[in-house]
């Protein structure tokens, strides 16, 4: 900007200024200009110590009208930022009107974009900034932001620097500015969880660390994050009872899941511009009210509970009845679900388990089974019946037969004499022979519940 007057002195609020200044309106996300009638505003510059790159020094501008108030009762007026880099600041007596120097409505846009990302975000109801909450000192800030948008505009060389902490904050608001339409790498995405389950979702696209502190909670999922994290944990509770969750516009709307969300009471949008006849004066951008959040959207889907079924067989392959089964979340099988018992099929059903790892242990067994108390874990699938299938071996014993002499009582030594075993249902198990000293002794047997065995010598 070149400087008003040579005798312009280096303090706040150097003078007033009374101008005759038309504005024109933009809407807060498309920027569609209206041209108002013309009205008077006052302006106020104070030096802000830095200059641009022709060495003219940087001046912080206030300007108050009728449509452009003061930000609280007793303050002055609302701060602006030249667009018209290398011209001079709006003197008494100026008329202005409206302009359309700039070829598309983006120059505005991204105008107000800047103004916002740099300065406008973090200034208090006095038209400041305060260094304890950004970093800067607030002429600093503005001087900082009002060299990005005349560079972003092709006014000041992309090259030139204002020193000090200036490279280190154009890094930052730049890196906003050109994501201002990205969103979180998940957004709009489809995610699953299990009951009770928590996920973290991390934003490949580095952009959710500027969407503000959020914890809200719809149909029992949560959904936090906080500001400066690119994490968001989504939680889901163990008694949800939605399969699908969505998290709508209007749910992030409503409790600011979102970035850029202007809060201000004060939404003036203007540009000021001077009239076709005046060729020297500067164009101003007042954009408090300038708003175009990115809401952030996500489905979940939920797994819901699943069933189990357990099968008992024996070796042989036959369903087994009267197995009981105790079923636990816990590995040391604490905290038990419940004991469950195999009906006449061999099978018993245990309904609306988690979707997650079960663990089962066999506690009682029909008595020609060998108990396995071993602990044994699945995984439940959610929505269907998960099927685990346990098989026992059958006790197994043998029979010995001695050739006795029926007076005597004696062993009878003599070898080649044949028994047949037969099982309770007079089906012949087995043939064994007696050997040189008159013993007879069988293979491995079958444990037989309630039979009686028959034995022939022949």
């Amino acid at each position: 900007m070149r400087e008003v007057r040579k005798n312009i002195k280096r303090i706040v609020a150097l003078f007033l200024l009374l101008i005759t200044i038309s504005s024109t309106i933009f809407s807060n996300l498309g920027m569609v200009f209206a041209a108002t009638a013309t009205g008077s505003y006052i302006a106020r510059i104070y030096e802000t110590g830095f200059q641009d790159n022709t060495s003219q020094n940087i001046f912080k501008i206030k300007i108050q009208g009728d449509d452009i108030p003061a930000l609280k009762e007793g303050a002055f007026g609302q701060v602006a930022f030249c667009i018209n880099h290398h011209m001079d600041h709006p003197e008494t007596n100026t008329t202005f009107n409206k302009s359309t120097d700039f070829s598309t409505e983006q120059d505005f846009i991204n105008s107000a974009r800047l103004a916002y990302l740099g300065y406008y975000r973090y200034s208090n109801a006095e038209g400041n900034t305060s260094k304890s909450t950004t970093g800067y000192a607030d002429l600093s800030l503005y001087a900082y932001t009002a060299t990005l948008i005349w560079q972003k505009l092709g006014q000041v060389p992309n090259s030139h620097s204002l020193g000090g902490e200036f490279d280190t904050f154009k890094s930052k608001i730049m890196d906003e500015f050109n994501k201002w339409n990205t969103m979180p790498s998940f957004d709009g995405s489809t995610q699953t969880l299990n009951l009770g389950e928590s996920k973290t979702l991390t934003d490949s696209n580095k952009v959710l660390q500027y969407y503000e502190n959020f914890n809200y909670t719809k149909d029992q999922v949560t959904f936090e994050h906080k500001k400066g994290s690119n994490d968001m944990k989504v939680t889901v509770a163990e008694d949800a009872k939605k399969q699908s969750v969505a998290l709508l516009t209007g749910d992030a709307k409503s409790n600011k899941i979102g970035k850029y969300i202007n809060t201000n009471k004060v939404q003036t949008n203007f540009v000021l511009t001077p009239l076709s006849s005046d060729k020297t004066h500067q164009r101003l951008i007042v954009a408090y009210g300038y708003n175009d959040p990115k809401y952030l959207t996500i489905n979940i889907n939920i797994n819901l509970e699943g069933d189990l079924e357990l099968a008992k067989k024996d070796n042989k392959g036959n369903f087994v009845p009267d197995v009981t089964f105790k079923v636990s979340y816990n590995s040391d099988m604490s905290e038990p679900i419940g004991t469950y018992t195999t009906s006449d099929n061999g099978k018993v059903t245990v309904p609306n388990l988690k979707p997650t790892t079960v663990y089962i242990q066999e506690t009682e067994v029909p008595e020609h089974l060998i108990l396995d108390d071993s602990i044994h874990s699945i995984t439940i699938a959610p929505n269907t019946t998960t099927t685990y299938t346990a098989t026992n071996n059958i006790k197994q014993g043998y029979i010995k037969v001695v050739k006795k002499d029926a007076e005597s009582g004696k062993i009878v030594k003599k070898a080649g004499v044949v028994f047949d075993i037969y099982d309770s249902e007079e089906q012949k198990v087995q043939s064994i022979t007696t050997n040189s000293e008159g013993i007879a002794t069988s293979g491995p047997l079958d444990y037989r519940k309630l039979h009686r065995k028959r034995i022939k010598s022949s």
